[in-house]
């Protein structure tokens, strides 16, 4: 089976458009070595670990039995669907820790070390199994903090995904719906609420959003946010959707009008949905309950990378095509123009989860929708000196930028 799985993840790769994929299963298998990782300038470093373990933070891996890293990276690439190249590599560099990224994991893995002292050894790592909702429990998807000199809030924002959103998905059938899971997820309305009118009192002159880690998640939250930040009104992705029978599997009560409008087979911008519904289909589901405190008046600057998808990448498109706030970091992983959004089914005897999109969208700005790459305003890489020092070369640099801008 794991050949067969194998294969299909090679076939869908070929497509290249970030979203069509085959989806891992979270609640078997699930095991992790003590470690997390990432590449810094095609080198593979431990920037997270088990404190009383082989492997320190800050150490590099420089092969996995036997083979160089990066060449193994590179062969982790073939089993991701993907639209940059550097996504897919960035991308395995930091799901290298879990098994289900590798291509036949052994009971245990030999890796060559390089310590911070220059040292070279071998170490060998074995599999621990995790419970199924370890992503949730890393960390608060929206954690904020604030500093005096300058007035600066920063927004590490890992995901776009919420209450609403889960409720959602819980409705058309994406998910069982858990009412413990459900308590522990953040309301991102009452968040945004709180954030901007704790900045708004302290009179913050800009906001840092990071988006380096950022995968993606519901774009309508990104809606959410934009409201708090201008009055003008918000030029859109153009997008359009096909209708086809699995949209209907999940979606046919929402999109009820559209489906007895058009036929089955036709791809529907979102101007028509919009003309049709009088608003997007599923504004009733994420419409702000509370009005947005007045608007931020400081700057926005938000942090892109290779990590930067979907969603993610749809905030970022949004703050620079329409003029409000600047990009600071890497180019963004997913293309910019191009697949997104994906509906979920399972092959019929392999029972294999797969999910494949049926949205495509064009960047706000008419002038740059035949880019590939979403490219910052202002490139900023990480650097390995900076990262041995204990820096983070893309925030230090914001965080100036903010000090001379003042």
């Amino acid at each position: 089976m794991d050949d067969f799985k194998n294969s299909v993840k090679c076939f869908l790769s070929c497509i290249h458009d970030g979203h069509t994929r085959v989806n891992e299963d979270f609640s078997t298998k699930l095991l992790r070595l003590p470690v997390e990782t990432r590449l810094i300038e095609d080198r593979l470093f431990v920037v997270s670990a088990a404190r009383r373990g082989p492997i320190a933070i800050k150490d590099e891996i420089l092969s996995i039995n036997g083979r160089p890293i990066l060449e193994y990276l590179k062969e982790l690439t073939k089993y991701r669907s993907w639209e940059i190249y550097e996504e897919a590599l960035n991308s395995a560099a930091k799901s290298f820790p879990y098994n289900i990224t590798h291509c036949k994991p052994s009971k245990s893995l030999v890796l060559t070390v390089k310590k911070t002292n220059g040292k070279v050894c071998e170490v060998r790592l074995p599999w621990k199994r995790i419970s199924a909702d370890f992503f949730q429990q890393l960390k608060n998807p929206f954690e904020f903090r604030y500093t005096k000199k300058p007035k600066v809030g920063y927004l590490n924002l890992s995901n776009f995904f919420d209450r609403k959103t889960y409720d959602l998905y819980a409705r058309v059938g994406v998910m069982k719906c858990n009412k413990q899971d459900r308590k522990n997820i953040p309301i991102w309305e009452d968040f945004l609420l709180e954030m901007f009118s704790s900045l708004n009192k302290k009179k913050a002159e800009f906001l840092i959003v990071d988006l380096r880690n950022n995968r993606g998640g519901n774009s309508l939250l990104v809606d959410e946010f934009l409201l708090f930040l201008t009055k003008n009104k918000i030029a859109d992705f153009d997008e359009y959707i096909k209708l086809s029978p699995l949209l209907y599997e999940n979606y046919g009560k929402k999109l009820e009008k559209a489906f007895s409008k058009w036929k089955m087979g036709s791809n529907i911008t979102q101007c028509q949905l919009r003309r049709l519904y009088g608003c997007h289909p599923l504004a009733d589901d994420f419409k702000l309950m509370h009005r947005p405190v007045r608007g931020f008046k400081g700057k926005i600057i938000v942090l892109t990378g290779w990590l930067t998808y979907s969603a993610a990448e749809n905030f970022a498109a949004r703050i620079k095509d329409n003029n409000l706030g600047l990009l600071i970091g890497e180019p963004s992983g997913n293309g910019s123009n191009g697949p997104i959004d994906s509906l979920f089914f399972k092959l019929p005897n392999s029972m294999i989860s797969v999910s494949i999109s049926f949205v495509f969208r064009l960047r706000p700005d008419p002038k740059k929708r035949k880019t590939i790459i979403l490219r910052p305003d202002i490139t900023v890489k990480q650097s390995i000196k900076d990262f041995c020092a204990g820096k983070d070369t893309a925030l230090e640099y914001a965080i100036n930028f903010c000090k001379r801008s003042v």
